[in-house]
């Protein structure tokens, strides 16, 4: 049994120097073909060899080469179209504060919730604050200007001045009456 061992691996290492040399012969080229083991033994063959086959292929039904097909060139790309300006600025205006000849305006982003400072001149989500007026700015972006305005003041949820009369009871002025016993 151990001979037959010693003979089934003597085979296993002759085997692939057997096909090396089968595969050179059967091409016709002369010298010793170097295949790595477990490599395709046709990986060895020039591909100028392989005329014949790209003229007739074997699995084509009519063992003709399938016409030459004309790849056309792509179109050319078109220049990506600059992005159009939103709408509507993506600002909230919250406030405005003048200070000497300049001021800010106070406004809150519609995408993030974030709060901005803008002074006259400086831009924001592509718009740019041109001017500002004591309830309002002017914002434009590409030659579109929009006036963002506050809202108006709900005058009567706004308390007035201490010691003004008012329409709700004074809690530290009102009388208070006790039950009686």
């Amino acid at each position: 049994m151990r001979t037959h061992l010693f003979a089934l691996a003597a085979i296993a290492a002759i085997l692939p120097a057997l096909s090396a040399v089968a595969v050179a012969q059967a091409v016709g080229t002369t010298g010793a073909v170097s295949i790595e083991r477990g490599g395709n033994p046709l990986w060895a063959v020039p591909l100028d060899d392989l005329e014949a086959q790209r003229e007739r292929p074997l699995f084509s039904p009519t063992r003709r080469p399938p016409p030459a097909q004309e790849i056309a060139a792509p179109p050319p790309a078109a220049p990506p179209a600059a992005p159009a300006p939103p709408a509507l600025p993506p600002l909230q205006l919250i406030g405005t504060i003048k200070v000497g000849g300049g001021g800010y305006g106070l406004f809150t982003s519609t995408i993030s919730q974030v709060t901005i400072t803008l002074r006259p001149g400086e831009a924001f989500g592509g718009w740019t604050l041109l001017s500002l007026l004591p309830r309002s700015a002017v914002v434009a972006s590409e030659g579109r200007e929009v006036v963002l305005a506050l809202p108006e003041p709900d005058i009567a949820a706004v308390p007035g001045p201490p010691g003004a009369p008012s329409d709700k009871p004074d809690p530290v002025n009102e009388p208070i009456f006790y039950p009686e016993h």
